[in-house]
């Protein structure tokens, strides 16, 4: 993951994004959050995790222009 400048960003958790669909893909979470104008996001493991990788979480984020903001672990 790059070494990212410490700046201000808007973050939020990415379940606030279920809105309106049946069962998501954490992905589809990612272009929601991405789409609204967020710039980071918080996830939970092992919800989150489910049938991915970190690294691959990692590069769904960076590639949404997304940096991640905070991890709960449930």
């Amino acid at each position: 993951m790059p070494n990212l400048p410490n700046r201000a960003r808007y973050a939020a958790r990415l379940n606030a994004f279920r809105l309106g669909l049946d069962d998501p893909a954490i992905t589809d979470l990612i272009a929601r959050a991405a789409g609204a104008g967020l710039d980071a996001a918080d996830l939970n493991y092992p919800d989150h995790f489910s049938g991915q990788t970190a690294a691959g979480l990692a590069l769904a984020l960076s590639d949404r222009g997304l940096a991640l903001n905070g991890l709960a672990v449930r």
